[in-house]
């Protein structure tokens, strides 16, 4: 009996890192979207097809299982992924004039390179030649990923990031929001600085930074003249299935301290020094807190739980404390409704989340877009997996300009000064700024943060 899908899986003989073959994609012939999100994986579309996303919206986990094929080969390649701007569910997605939309795409064949894999293994439907964008394996793909295997990126350059507000704005701000939280009209609030990010503005240095400083959420996606670059080290939700049926998991982040790699030992003071933070320690567990309500209303009463409380993890420029709630999914929630309850995610919006994205607004003077967005990811055995777009780069016009966002949550004993050096911190990725000195497979590791 013949599959109603083929499936392929080469193995390269030569290594060609992800970001290598990104900085020769061939953008002429169609969008590039690459993939961190799930951690253990990175993943190219090379054939999709764009999707309607409010159709995608109203399915139900039960409708995301791919039953026609079974293969181990064919499960490492996503069914559907999308990008969520930081409006599309709260009331600021009413606003005339917003230029950010939801994206989404049908993924029918990629390269897959998998936790400690220098090689790319290419998977395939049958349905990738008739996608919208199809990359061909024989007369595309394996010149390209031969090419990519001699290629060497350029050293690796900073970029210079002005912010789009003086220092002194933002800690007036800061000092603002602070006395409101004094006040009682809320308990936490994150607040974003934007930065413009001036010289060098050009594709295959962007790819060396993201392949030496992305997280392992991290995101790059082109589609046009619109370039999405998120360093993010944040899991969102996650949704799997086990005997109880659908549980869904989050892991806010809260708390940051920058790493020190050229001292071990002063590198490990920092890194408990956070941990033993009452003022990190206290905007965790707000965000905790937030975060198992939102939960509790899709998900079956009695089943939301705080697994973990606050982890200090280790990423490769930062320090962060991570908590994990997880419960068992009402089935019955179909994708907008559950996204409806979660997103924005609490640790960029604050608590509580109403009052909190309204004063956002109010202070950032600007819609967020992509910015602390979200990407998803939803693969063919009925899971999920998605990421917080923090640290995240944008340009709008093939980077002759772009735009780089980065914040901190406040509270009552945050100081603005402190603040404002955790947001430097923060553009780290791309400004290079911080005290990296030893090799990169010692800075961060799976176990770190999975």
């Amino acid at each position: 009996m013949t599959s109603k899908r083929q499936k392929t899986a080469k193995q390269q003989p030569s290594a060609a890192s992800a970001f290598k073959v990104a900085a020769l994609w061939p953008h002429q012939e169609g969008p590039l979207l690459l993939s961190k999100v799930g951690g253990r994986q990175i993943f190219i579309a090379t054939s999709f097809s764009p999707i309607d996303f409010e159709t995608l919206s109203k399915s139900k986990p039960n409708d995301w299982l791919d039953s026609s094929d079974h293969s181990e080969n064919l499960s490492t390649i996503p069914r559907w992924m999308f990008l969520l701007p930081y409006e599309a569910y709260n009331h600021d997605s009413m606003l005339t004039g917003y230029a950010d939309r939801p994206l989404a795409w049908e993924i029918h064949a990629g390269l897959v390179w998998e936790n400690d894999v220098d090689n790319p293994a290419y998977v395939a439907t049958s349905t990738a030649a008739s996608a919208r964008f199809h990359f061909d394996y024989k007369t595309k793909l394996t010149p390209l990923i031969k090419d990519a295997s001699k290629y060497a990126h350029p050293s690796v350059k900073p970029l210079v990031l002005t912010p789009a507000t003086s220092d002194e704005s933002y800690i007036d701000a800061a000092t603002n929001l602070i006395r409101s939280i004094a006040n009682g009209d809320f308990y936490q609030i994150n607040l974003l600085r934007f930065f413009h990010a001036a010289q060098p503005h050009n594709w295959q240095n962007l790819c060396a930074l993201m392949e030496a400083n992305s997280g392992p959420q991290g995101v790059l996606i082109s589609v046009g003249n619109k370039i999405v670059a998120s360093f993010s080290p944040e899991r969102f939700i996650e949704i799997s299935r086990n005997s109880n049926g659908l549980q869904i998991s989050t892991w806010p982040i809260k708390g940051t301290a920058p790493r020190c790699l050229n001292d071990e030992l002063q590198d490990r003071e920092i890194g408990t020094s956070l941990s033993n933070s009452r003022k990190d320690v206290a905007e965790l567990q707000m965000i905790i807190d937030l975060m198992r309500n939102d939960f509790a209303r899709i998900c079956r009463p009695g089943t939301v739980q705080v697994k973990d409380q606050g982890s200090l993890k280790k990423f490769f420029q930062v320090w962060h404390l991570e908590g994990h709630i997880s419960g068992d999914l009402d089935p019955s929630h179909d994708l907008s409704s559950l996204l409806s309850a979660v997103c924005p995610g609490g640790s960029i919006t604050g608590a509580p989340k109403v009052a909190v994205m309204n004063r956002i607004r109010q202070e950032e003077g600007r819609l967020r877009g992509y910015f602390m967005g979200n990407f998803f990811r939803i693969n063919r055995d009925g899971s999920l997996q998605s990421n917080i777009m923090i640290r995240t780069l944008i340009s709008e016009n093939w980077l002759r300009s772009a735009t780089y966002a980065a914040g901190s949550g406040l509270v009552i004993k945050s100081e603005p000064n402190k603040e404002l050096l955790e947001i430097s911190t923060k553009c780290a990725p791309v400004t290079l700024t911080s005290k990296q000195t030893k090799d990169r497979e010692i800075a961060q590791s799976e176990d770190d943060y999975v």
